[in-house]
This record gives C-alpha cells, structure tokens and sequence, in this order.
C-alpha cells in the first residue's frame, strides 16, 4: 500500500512538471512570436513609439530612429556576457532633439578584459541619427543577481530610476520611461540602409560593439517536458514489474 501511494505520489509530480513545461513552452513560443513581429515592423520615430507606450501599447523590440546628442560622461554600465566574454553595456544619455528629454541608448558590448588597459571607446560627437529598437526597464532578474552601484555608475540589471539618479538631479531627470539598443540600421527593415546613419561599426581595437537586435531567447521547454512524462513513464513500468513479481511470490 505504501509503495503505492508513494509512486502515484511521484507520478504526479511528473506529470505535473511536464504540464508545467508545456505551459512554459506555449507562453515562450508567444514571447518569440511577439519579438518576432516587433521587429519586422518598420523603424519608427521614437516619440511616436514612446507615445504608443504612454498608452498602454506593448512597444518591445518596436525599430525606432531618433536624433539627438550623446553624454558620454555621464553612461553608465550594465554587466553582460556575449559570445561567453564578460564585460559591460554602454548606456549613454541621449538628448532628443526635438522636446529635449532623454533616453538611456545602449551603444552596445566593451568585453571586461579591457577594464584595466583603458579601450578606446568611440564617442561621437555632435547631433547623431541613432536607429535601435525599444527595450522595456526589466524587474530585476533573479536572486542570484549582483546588487546593483549606482555611485560607481555600475549596474548588473537595467534599473531607469536609480541609473537617472547616478547621473542626473531631479530637476534633470526627464528620461522616457524606455531604453533604446543601437542597432547597425542594415539590422532595421522597412528602411533603405543607406538612407540611416548606423552606431559606429566598432573596427579592431574600437568599442563599443552594437549587438544584434534579437534576443537569445532559449527554448527547451519541449526538450524538458518530454523528459518528464519519459520519467513518468518509466516509473509506471517499474511500478508494474515490481507488483508483477510480488504477485509471483504470493
């Protein structure tokens, strides 16, 4: 009696946990498929899209093109890995041209290893034509995540308001409540590349390095489930040959 509601018990479980899983795959599958379709949209003017935000609409991954002016002394860092290299996000103020509010664009990845031999980090000067796509302030993203340091301008997660309050004062703090990732504009459809200007192209030895626009959205939720109902399986045939041999006995 014991061993079987111990094993209904745990068939349980695995069921449970592949169900879970598929849920998870369903609700994934839509994340990409929202990403997806942001990002065939045509580069918009990012007012318009911050307007769009202001209502409620989902912009994420929206392509946008904007002007502006950078301020370089006051980015900040966001810890990132690419390719499997540690290092940092640039985000850099942008000051829009028309209405003069600000928007925190990451100009892209500086591998850590530069950290103590000083990387000649391109900063662009004067008014700049910035294309990306929208980035939404995430939660912060885990447990395991680093506190955050605002006074070292060092971050581990993209937190807008204490990334404005390293930098700025109140009466300065006029940012969209969104970030901007650079992206090359030959990333952007629905626009003539050679009609945007693109974030610098990061040459040898030039940081920052604009990323691609999609997201490394891992995707094994499938792989995962079918594990779990294997397992349920084959504890329903142990369960089976265990009361088939004990019936033998008797």
């Amino acid at each position: 009696m014991l061993v079987t509601v111990a094993a209904f018990g745990a068939l349980l479980i695995l069921v449970g946990l592949g169900t879970w899983q598929l849920q998870r795959l369903q609700w994934k599958e839509g994340l990409i498929a929202r990403v997806e379709a942001g990002l065939r949209k045509p580069a918009s003017p990012l007012r318009e899209v911050a307007a769009a935000s202001r209502s409620g609409d989902d912009v994420a991954y929206r392509p946008v093109i904007t002007r502006g002016r950078y301020e370089h002394d006051r980015a900040v860092r966001v810890y990132a890995v690419e390719n499997g290299t540690a290092g940092w996000n640039v985000y850099t103020p942008l000051v829009l041209a028309e209405g003069g509010a600000r928007v925190f664009v990451n100009r892209g990845f500086v591998p850590e290893a530069f950290g103590a031999t000083a990387p000649t980090l391109s900063e662009p000067d004067g008014l700049q034509q910035v294309v990306g796509v929208v980035r939404r302030p995430p939660s912060r993203t885990s447990v395991f995540t680093p506190e955050n340091e605002p006074e070292a301008g060092r971050f581990y997660w993209r937190d807008l308001t204490n990334m404005v309050a390293a930098r700025y004062d109140k009466t300065e703090a006029n940012f969209l409540p969104l970030f901007v990732q650079a992206v090359p504009a030959s990333a952007v459809v629905g626009q003539a590349a050679d009609a945007l200007a693109s974030p610098p192209p990061g040459g040898e030895g030039i940081w920052p390095r604009p990323a691609s626009p999609r997201p490394d959205i891992s995707n094994r939720h499938l792989e995962y489930a079918i594990t779990w109902y294997s397992l349920a399986l084959a504890l329903v045939g142990v369960y089976a040959f265990f009361m088939f041999g004990r019936r033998r006995k008797t």
